[in-house]
């Protein structure tokens, strides 16, 4: 009798207590049932929790986070972009861009790095072919510029003073026989023809001698017009190009193991590229490399690599591979010793791109702003595919012919947050205000 008095005591305390709870929220405007509403309705407008107006479904029901009746929300959803009024004015002070959307080739492939260096088959390295001393120096240091036919420096050499001698004395042998009184008579049992042609063959070696140890031509002709020995012999430059080392100074003394001084060609260089193995094994026999300089990120230029010219490293297994790229009019932007952006790829097909600086990303997502007429625009998520680090392929969310901002988005993002935020705000209050007037109602 008295387990079953205890029993009752509780069951009745569970009720009132529940009774309670119920009244309790019905006083704070809570229902524990959704409003009547016909099984399986969809409204316009939708359902949302009057705590959670965030929260939007199609049919009535009970809030997934705290288990409140569903009520009508006011109206439609509100837009979750809307768009953003910008004056042609206000464009112009905020340095507003547009870029038409339209179809390009993109490069997409890995990323190496790259640093230009002079091409070695234009490399000149000038080293006396005789004996002698730097009399004068006509150059100041490395990086000096030199032009084709400047005077580098000048050499004093006992021993190529000599060889003009012996071609001299040639030339002065053929003048006698030339020109003997008389005509040309035999001389002793030796015809005059003869020689002559043993001369001519002496001359032509002793002139070839003075090539040889690098004197000009121009200093050549000189010394058969004027019969004088040239003490000091220029040393000249053959192209245009930088002086890349100099090793003598004025007053030094050279020979034929001593360089000078070298120089360059700065209009031929190259690319040096160092690849991973793996990067190397994709490159197949040959690719074509898209270089973006480092001096100018505009200019870009295009050259073919070919794997079996890589060397690699034995220790790092990297391997560098140089090509040879003609940078002409852009030569500037491609100076010896720069870093360029190498990208290991040919051109995909024509895909619909826009300027990487043009997307936004929010998070998980990326969006571009895109132009509503000539003053509104409107945020725009799209889904992005590869890039080549100045163009990004858009697969889905824009269409040609649209217009997207690629400069002042930030500013044009940000307030389109702040409108879709006030959208939603506004979008919610009604429902909140409706659940209320449901509540005082009962």
């Amino acid at each position: 009798m008295y387990h079953r008095l205890a029993i009752g005591v509780a069951l009745v305390a569970i009720a009132a207590t529940g009774f309670v709870i119920t009244r309790h929220q019905a006083s704070h405007g809570v229902g524990l049932k959704p409003v009547p509403q016909a099984a399986g309705e969809v409204v316009p407008g939708g359902w949302t929790c009057p705590m959670h107006p965030d929260l939007l479904r199609d049919a009535p029901g009970s809030c997934p986070i705290c288990g409140m009746a569903l009520v009508r929300a006011a109206g439609p959803a509100a837009d979750a972009n809307p768009a953003v009024p910008v004056s042609v004015a206000q464009q112009r002070r905020i340095g507003l861009v547009l870029e038409k959307v339209g179809t390009s080739a993109i490069t997409a492939g890995d990323l190496v790095s790259g640093q230009i260096v002079q091409d070695e088959s234009a490399s000149v390295q000038l080293t006396p072919k005789a004996e002698g001393w730097v009399r004068r120096l006509a150059v100041g240091g490395v990086g000096d510029k030199v032009s084709k036919g400047q005077l580098l420096y000048e050499l004093y050499s006992p021993e190529l003073q000599q060889r003009q001698r012996d071609y001299l004395d040639l030339l002065t042998r053929r003048d006698a026989l030339t020109n003997r009184p008389g005509g040309m008579g035999p001389i002793g049992n030796t015809a005059p023809e003869i020689m002559l042609a043993s001369i001519a063959k002496e001359r032509f070696r002793a002139r070839a001698r003075l090539v040889a140890a690098d004197i000009p031509e121009d200093v050549l002709q000189e010394l058969e017009a004027s019969h004088r020995v040239r003490e000091l012999l220029p040393v000249r430059a053959e192209h245009d190009g930088i002086i890349t080392s100099l090793t003598a100074r004025e007053g030094a003394a050279v020979g034929p193991a001593q360089p000078v001084l070298s120089y360059a060609d700065t209009r031929r260089v190259a690319v040096e590229l160092t690849l991973s193995p793996r990067q190397l094994g994709a490159l197949g026999s040959q690719a074509r490399v898209r270089l973006q300089s480092s001096v100018d990120p505009h200019q870009t230029l295009v050259v073919t690599a070919r794997a079996q010219q890589a060397v690699v490293d034995p220790v790092s297994r990297q391997a560098r591979l140089r090509a040879t790229l003609n940078p002409g009019a852009h030569a500037a932007a491609f100076p010896p010793g720069s870093l360029v952006r190498a990208q290991l790829a040919d051109a995909m097909p024509a895909v619909i791109t826009v300027p990487s600086d043009a997307v936004l990303r929010m998070g998980d997502t990326e969006q571009v702003i895109v132009a509503d007429g000539d003053t509104g625009f409107r945020p725009a998520t799209v889904i992005l595919g590869r890039s080549d680090g100045e163009r990004v392929e858009v697969r889905e969310g824009l269409a040609p012919g649209q217009r997207v901002v690629v400069n002042g988005q930030f500013l044009i993002g940000a307030e389109a947050s702040w409108a879709a935020a006030r959208a939603r705000f506004a979008a919610h209050a009604k429902p909140r205000d409706n659940a209320a007037q449901h509540h005082h109602a009962h």
